[in-house]
């Protein structure tokens, strides 16, 4: 009995330190990755916005247009009140507690204890492609997973309150936690959904007090209709029902359009939200009814919208996670068959949405383009089929998995120690440094592209990011009167350094009008090496001696 409790103990202690290294891997490479990504997006139109008063929707080149609703620039706000580079940690970090705290709480309201089934879900999280995506790129999808989990968890709890507030805050950043506003009221949860719209009303207010006045309005007028328009259906990005509508209308030349798309699309969606409805009415409810329905409208909710990017599959893991410790924890024994169907099929659609669709090794063509589409459908069909058969379900842990023999500090110890080495601890300092001298190259290299090829004149002057702004036009690039106007299609806002203080900035100069330099200082071993002190771009053999 004692040597089996040592090997449950090192195999415990081998996934916890796989959990941690590999934890500790995806920080670092979402803290150096600081070229263009989606947290551009929030950090710099937020902060042109707040700061200078620009508007939200307006074309702001090179970054991706800004579809989230106008109250989500007061979340994205604070973000903007330190240097690029730190905001971009902060935010990993807090992707992270949330991933962690997600995790947790799926565990406590299937499992209720912290064994090793805590860890492989953890570690089955961090090796999903779709999560791993959204934290380099800086994405928002952890927070909605998180905002999701929490909105089951208050159902579970009855705290009204803070499911209300969550889902709020979801609902004036993606639409999809609205279908959880109706099943709150389906449930008679009157309160939670009260405390939702008071807090999508105050942060709309506040949006149009500091944002600009009738932004609202003018989202819902002019924005919203443009959000699904994002994708032409015409490659694997887009994994919504609509897009492979959008696809085979594609492939065949149908002559469909857009708005006869979208009636499609959404006339399935309120065929299953029907058919969700009769089977409820139908079937006798059971201990594990709330998470079932729960996880069939998060999973409508993400792929029966008119958009979702195949990195929102990450708020899928709800769903996921949940349905595989329903079927291998609580699935009762005496339903092989059913099981093993289960078994199998959950372990298709991890699989479909494991890989990474950048790569068209993995599957043929037709079958490529719509994987995780398909992963989703057939967890949809697995999740009704539960509901009309709630008894495979016994009450009881139907699992056989060993409790932690190790102390709880012990754990926490390893845990923390195995993402100090994935971080690289003696060589962190200089991969920060290389990241944000990759950004300081990327950037530089793009502005000064758009300036040689639109054949842009400048005013006699130097200048640099952090005295002046990153307007065009009115910025720290000294356009000559009316010369902005000819960039503006490409370039509507310029890029600051990662830091931008008085030491690392983007440096600009122009003596003669028609030639210009701009340049950064590099920090990192490696690009001093391959560029000296300074990068620059410049037109002309100008002097790039800097000051």
């Amino acid at each position: 009995m004692t040597r089996k409790i040592e090997k449950n103990n090192i195999a415990l202690f081998i996934l916890i330190f796989l959990c941690g290294f590999v934890f500790g891997q995806l920080l670092l490479k979402s803290f150096t990755k600081l070229t263009l990504s989606d947290f551009h997006v929030y950090y710099y139109i937020t902060k042109v916005v707040m700061k200078y008063g620009m508007h939200p929707y307006s074309n702001f080149t090179p970054i991706y247009p800004y579809y989230f609703p106008p109250a989500s620039l007061i979340i994205f706000w604070p973000l903007t009140l330190m240097p690029f580079y730190m905001a971009k940690i902060i935010f990993t970090l807090f992707n992270g507690f949330l991933l962690i705290l997600s995790i947790f709480l799926i565990n406590k309201m299937l499992i209720g204890k912290i064994d090793i089934r805590f860890w492989l879900l953890l570690l089955l999280s961090l090796l999903f492609y779709p999560l791993r995506f959204t934290f380099t790129d800086g994405q928002f999808n952890i927070v909605m997973l998180a905002i999701f989990t929490l909105g089951l968890y208050s159902l579970y709890k009855n705290k009204d309150v803070l499911g209300g507030v969550s889902l709020g805050v979801g609902v004036i950043t993606k639409i999809s936690p609205a279908i959880i506003l109706l099943y709150g009221i389906l449930r008679k949860k009157f309160k939670l959904v009260l405390v939702s719209g008071l807090t999508v009303i105050a942060l709309s207010l506040l949006a149009e007090q500091f944002v600009k006045k009738d932004i609202n309005y003018y989202y819902a007028k002019f924005i919203v209709k443009d959000v699904s328009s994002q994708s032409s259906g015409s490659d694997s990005t887009d994994q919504s029902l609509l897009g492979l509508i959008k696809r085979i209308s594609y492939d065949k030349g149908l002559k469909i359009t857009s708005t006869q798309k979208g009636l499609i699309s959404y006339s399935i969606v309120g065929v299953l939200g029907l058919l969700f409805f009769i089977i409820d009415l139908k079937t006798k409810k059971g201990k594990y009814t709330l998470f079932i329905d729960y996880f069939i409208l998060t999973t409508i909710g993400v792929i029966g919208t008119g958009l979702a990017w195949y990195h929102q599959y990450t708020i899928l893991l709800l769903p996921l996670m949940g349905t595989a410790v329903l079927i291998f924890t609580h699935f009762d024994k005496k339903f092989k068959k059913e099981r093993l169907i289960y078994i199998v099929g959950i372990t298709l659609v991890y699989l479909s949405w494991f890989a990474n669709l950048r790569s068209k090794n993995y599957f043929p063509k037709n079958y490529y383009q719509f994987v995780m589409f398909y992963g989703g459908v057939l967890l949809l069909v697995g999740l009704y089929v539960l509901k009309l058969n709630q008894k495979w379900l016994s009450d009881t842990d139907q699992a056989e998995f060993f409790d932690i023999k190790m102390g709880e500090k012990f754990v926490i110890m390893a845990f923390l120690a195995s993402i100090l080495i994935g971080l690289k601890p003696f060589s962190f300092s200089e991969n920060l440094k290389k990241g944000r001298d990759e950004a300081r190259i990327s950037a530089l290299d793009y502005m000064s592209e758009v300036l040689i090829n639109k054949k842009v004149n400048f005013k006699s002057e130097e200048s640099n990011s952090f005295l002046l702004s990153n307007r065009v036009g009115k910025g720290y690039i000294r356009f000559d009167k009316g010369e902005d106007s000819k960039v503006l299609d490409k370039m509507y806002i310029l890029y600051e350094d990662p830091i931008n203080n008085k030491d690392y900035n983007f440096i600009f100069k122009s003596s003669g009008g028609n030639n210009f330099s701009l340049s950064a200082k590099m920090e990192s071993k490696r690009y001093k090496e391959m560029y000296g002190e300074f990068y620059v771009r410049s037109n002309e053999n100008i002097s790039n001696t800097v000051n």
